[in-house]
């Protein structure tokens, strides 16, 4: 039995540095404070122009994000490629921003209770998006070398949200559903590689992002354009139960090696 434990600790701890072995799944967990993504973009309206996207305050296209995000790395400790599965990157609310829900327009203060992640102001009228989630898969697997990897092969697009949309020129609105009128999937074109250490037991990601998304609203007038968030997103993951189980079986293993060799000696 004894025996056994000990292959099984070699073995595993050779898997843990082996940069071609497979890994467990790891989740990263985003930092809030550390991750945030900011909107530029523009509307292009039928008949009325192309607008730009601006503030309607200070912060109003800017808002941090929690959620988590799923890799496959082929060594946690040393890892040399990354292949993102899945993710549930949440935006949290940057303020009150107008219009109301389904664009209806307010009356005097916004209520705190519509609150949105990103408050646009245009000249042809206001947008705020509320309840935005990104989805993160990639085509393959990519390189790390020294800690860095590029971008290529990431594909993001909207998981969930709404655009509320007010044009003051006709005194209309309405809301669309982010995953229908903008869900395309869309690579991660920041020049900026990411970054993958490993200290203590810990793996922490830095993943810079520069996404552009196309949009479209039906109506009348119709709205078109490009939804473009940049940023960084940082996010931390440990090993899984399993493995620190097995980790700590084969440090119990160990010192009760040491204290028997040391009894023996006596």
């Amino acid at each position: 039995m004894k025996s056994l434990v000990s292959l099984t600790c070699i073995l595993f701890v050779s898997t843990l540095f082996s940069p071609t072995a497979r890994a467990e799944i790891v989740t990263f967990n985003l930092n809030s404070t550390l991750s945030q993504l900011n909107l530029t973009g523009n509307a292009v309206v039928t008949g009325a122009g192309n607008f730009l996207f601006a503030t309607q305050a200070s912060g109003s296209l800017s808002t941090r994000f929690s959620g988590s995000i799923t890799a496959d790395l082929n060594s946690f400790l040393n890892p040399t490629s990354i292949t993102f599965q899945s993710a549930n990157i949440v935006g949290l609310n940057s303020g009150v921003w107008i219009p109301d829900d389904n664009g209806v327009p307010f009356v005097g203060n916004p209520p705190a209770g519509f609150a949105a992640n990103y408050g646009i102001e245009a000249t042809f009228g206001v947008g705020a998006i509320r309840g935005l989630t990104f989805n993160l898969g990639s085509t393959g697997a990519q390189a790390i070398v020294g800690g860095s990897f590029a971008n290529a092969s990431q594909q993001w697009n909207h998981s969930g949200g709404k655009f509320d949309l007010r044009a003051f020129q006709i005194d209309a609105g309405g809301t669309s559903n982010l995953t229908a009128i903008g869900n395309n999937l869309v690579a991660n074109t920041n020049a900026t590689s990411g970054i993958i250490s490993v200290a203590n037991g810990i793996a922490t990601m830095t993943l810079p992002v520069q996404i552009s998304i196309p949009y479209s609203v039906p109506g009348t007038p119709a709205v078109a354009g490009t939804f473009i968030y940049t940023g960084t997103l940082t996010a931390t993951a440990v090993p899984e139960p399993s493995s620190i189980a097995l980790i700590a079986m084969c440090g119990i293993s160990y010192i009760g090696t040491r204290l028997r060799n040391r009894k023996i000696e006596k």
